[in-house]
């Protein structure tokens, strides 16, 4: 890994999740952001450890500082509404407000979470 380059550490995290090694993966992504906490992708990918890790306020943290960085990120607009129905104290309005925005901005639908977010 280039030790100053954030997208080869955020890429060994990915890889690292991906692996399974949920420890690993969170070190690397963590490293990628000491490098470049201005990458809203970094901060989603954050987000998506931390959540399968069982981490929810702090997954919601990263997503709500990658929205920050790039609102319009609709990968995390919809990980952010998932995160949200799928707490364990689910907020479903506001993950509704998400889902929605990035249906509107382009995102493909998404049937699962369509059933959980259903009045």
């Amino acid at each position: 890994v280039d030790t100053e380059n954030a997208q080869a550490w955020g890429l060994a995290g990915l890889l690292s999740l991906r692996q399974g090694n949920l420890l690993t993966a969170r070190k690397m992504m963590s490293r990628a952001l000491e490098k470049d906490d201005s990458d809203p992708q970094l901060h989603n990918y954050m987000a998506v450890i931390l959540h399968t890790a069982g981490e929810l306020p702090a997954a919601i943290d990263h997503l709500k500082r990658s929205l920050e960085l790039d609102p319009g990120n609709l990968e995390s607009l919809h990980n952010m509404a998932t995160v949200l129905a799928m707490s364990e104290d689910p907020d479903l309005d506001e993950a509704r407000k998400y889902y929605k925005q990035a249906l509107d901005l382009g995102s493909q639908p998404d049937p699962n979470l369509e059933a959980i977010l259903a009045p």
